[in-house]
């Protein structure tokens, strides 16, 4: 979903039920989680990267 809305912020709603098929609970952390841990790989396969999974506050996450 990250790479088809590419530069534009994917919220975390939109992400859980893209991924999971229903709706997320209203304290649910799993996506941050996923995507910490997606952070870190794409880190480690890709150092000069720096990071392109940005986050954006109060919406979602993006893919610069």
């Amino acid at each position: 979903m990250l790479v088809i809305n590419r530069g534009e912020a994917v919220s975390r709603d939109v992400l859980f039920y893209g991924i999971w098929g229903k709706p997320a609970s209203e304290k649910s952390r799993v996506v941050d989680v996923h995507i910490s841990s997606l952070r870190k790989k794409l880190l480690r396969l890709f150092p000069q990267s720096d990071g392109c999974i940005r986050s954006v506050r109060g919406v979602g996450y993006l893919i610069a």
